[in-house]
């Protein structure tokens, strides 16, 4: 009987554990606009913020696309490429939550991930880099840390 309690309660967690890694798969899709981003150089994060736009758009799918674009709305480049998308697995079952996004040149990079509500914060690690973050902070050669706000539709 005790091995069959044990049995139903490793169930029922897993079934939690699921639950919630879908609820986090279904509340990140969409489009979010990147708020604030802070990578620990005072130089590049002042500008980021004056004079560039980031999207990130995650679909039901695994996929992420990002998108960024001078402040004023007009391309970086001028014959843009279109942006390729990567992919992204979430793991809510960790503590921070973690998320691997997949890079065609630098392999998966690891970072972790809070959702709540209508605001995402990322943080991970720097191409090149294996070890993730354990906190949502940027540090210069480290990590790379976004808040994100979600782009309501009109």
């Amino acid at each position: 009987m005790r091995q069959f309690a044990l049995l139903a309660t490793g169930l029922f967690a897993g079934t939690l554990f699921a639950a919630d890694d879908k609820k986090d798969a279904e509340a990140i899709v969409g489009t979010w606009q990147v708020e604030k981003f802070q990578s620990g150089n005072e130089e590049t994060d002042k500008g980021f913020a004056s004079s560039l736009k980031m999207t990130v758009t995650f679909d039901k799918d695994g996929k992420m696309v990002r998108l960024t674009t001078r402040a004023d709305g007009k391309p970086l480049l001028d014959k843009p490429e279109k942006p390729k998308p990567v992919t992204f697995k979430l793991d809510p079952s960790k503590k921070p939550k973690e998320i691997e996004i997949g890079s065609e040149t630098a392999g998966d990079i690891a970072g972790i991930y809070e959702l709540n509500g209508d605001t995402l914060n990322v943080c991970h690690a720097v191409v090149g880099s294996t070890t993730r973050p354990t906190e949502f902070k940027g540090e210069k050669g480290k990590s790379l840390l976004m808040v994100l706000k979600r782009v309501k539709d009109k």
